[in-house]
């Protein structure tokens, strides 16, 4: 009787543990991986390129890579519209996306140019007014070759521009003679005049009926040409010799009597230099000067100031810089300077103002040490507006001074009404 009691306990132990294990089989397992997602909704392309429009169904999110999936090539260039980074709108009532593709191509072509020649005239007394002109060298036009760049959008030419032009012959002037009249009767000089005529320096001393050639070597360019405040010097600039392309010079000075040498000042690329009116037996000079550059004009003023006595014993002096530039609006173009009588004050005036700068005496130059820790005083007259050329060239007021140097006489722009004002101060 007690194994019996004991067999069906055991099988009663059995059978409990089947149905458990059968319950928990039954019971849903919970998920821990990531729930499914669902496919991205699909939307319409309308695409116009390459002259045809057609219509693209994409499920991407953004233009480019709908553009990637429907294999649709961009070039570098191409202009997508929107674009390829503007993401697509599933909000929108189910119209079709308009995307427009444009094809840009570039090229580039060479376009030979005639160069016309330019004419000059050359004005002799040897010849009559009545004379027939002489030609003396026939003009022949140049040759250059300039370089075009073209912008094609889907085939059609919409963009040319030049981006080098090369001289291949430069032209030849035509130069032609005419005659002038002579008059018999000179008119008397109290002073002495020099002129430019025809890359030539030519002096008047005492009366028009003797002209007189300065001997200087080179070719003046007009930038500097003045005499000093007792005629005895006369200085200038000159073209460097060469082919050198943009804006330089060289500044000399040759004494005015007869038999005199040209001396090199070892100076380049001045935009201005004049005598100091009172410096007569010491002669001095100030100047500016500028870097050249390959942009128009040819040249960006330093805008800074440079003193120097003249070395009339043939010895070569050292020029002392006493401004070393000046921040001005179009700066770049460069100033307008004046002497006052005395020499003790340099008007100047760049596109939107004019001052004074006082200037130390012939005989009390500072030293080096000294200017570079402190510039000369400089007062400011007056600010206005600059006027805009619309050009590669500034406007810069004109300067005067009084004989006693008591008044400066100068231009100014007004805005307000477009003119130029005159005013003294």
């Amino acid at each position: 009787m007690p194994n019996s009691t004991g067999k069906s306990r055991s099988i009663f132990i059995i059978a409990l543990a089947f149905v458990i294990t059968v319950a928990v089989a039954c019971v849903p397992v919970a998920q821990t991986g990531a729930p499914t997602l669902l496919p991205r909704p699909e939307t319409t392309i309308a695409l116009t390129a390459d002259g045809e429009t057609r219509q693209i169904v994409t499920s991407a999110e953004t233009i480019g890579q709908a553009l990637e999936s429907a294999g649709i090539v961009i070039g570098q260039a191409d202009e997508v519209s929107p674009p390829p980074a503007t993401a697509l709108d599933l909000s929108g009532d189910g119209s079709p996306i308009a995307v427009t593709i444009v094809r840009v191509t570039e090229t580039s072509e060479i376009i030979p140019e005639s160069i016309p020649f330019q004419r000059r005239i050359v004005r002799s007394a040897d010849m009559s007014p009545d004379d027939p002109p002489r030609l003396l060298q026939a003009g022949e036009p140049g040759f250059q070759e300039v370089t075009v760049r073209i912008v094609y959008r889907d085939g059609l030419e919409a963009e040319r521009w030049p981006t080098a032009i090369t001289v291949v012959e430069p032209p030849k002037d035509e130069i032609i003679m005419y005659g002038v009249s002579v008059r018999s009767d000179a008119m008397p000089l109290s002073g002495q005049l020099a002129y430019i005529d025809d890359g030539r320096a030519i002096l008047l001393s005492g009366s028009t009926d003797s002209p007189r050639q300065i001997m200087i070597d080179g070719s003046l360019d007009g930038r500097v040409f003045q005499l000093s405040p007792d005629g005895r010097y006369l200085l200038f600039t000159v073209k460097p010799d060469g082919d050198r392309e943009g804006f330089a010079n060289q500044l000399w000075f040759t004494a005015t009597a007869e038999g005199s040498q040209p001396q090199p000042l070892q100076i380049e690329n001045v935009l201005w230099a004049g005598w100091d009116p009172a410096a007569i037996e010491t002669p001095r000079i100030a100047y500016t000067t500028a870097r050249t550059v390959s942009l128009p004009p040819g040249w960006e003023a330093i805008n800074d100031l440079w003193l120097l006595t003249l070395p009339t014993d043939g010895s070569q002096a050292a020029p002392l810089r006493i401004i070393e530039t000046y921040p001005a609006t179009l700066g770049w173009w460069g100033g307008a300077y004046a002497w006052s009588p005395d020499g003790s004050r340099l008007a100047y005036a760049f596109s939107d103002e004019t001052g004074i700068i006082d200037m130390p005496g012939n005989g009390e130059l500072p030293d080096v040490q000294a200017l570079a820790a402190e510039e000369p005083a400089r007062t400011v007259l007056q600010s206005f507006t600059a006027y805009d050329t619309g050009a590669d060239w500034a406007w810069v007021p004109n300067l005067s001074w009084s004989a006693d140097g008591r008044y400066l006489s100068h231009t100014a722009y007004n805005d307000e009404t477009a003119a130029f004002d005159l005013w003294v101060t």
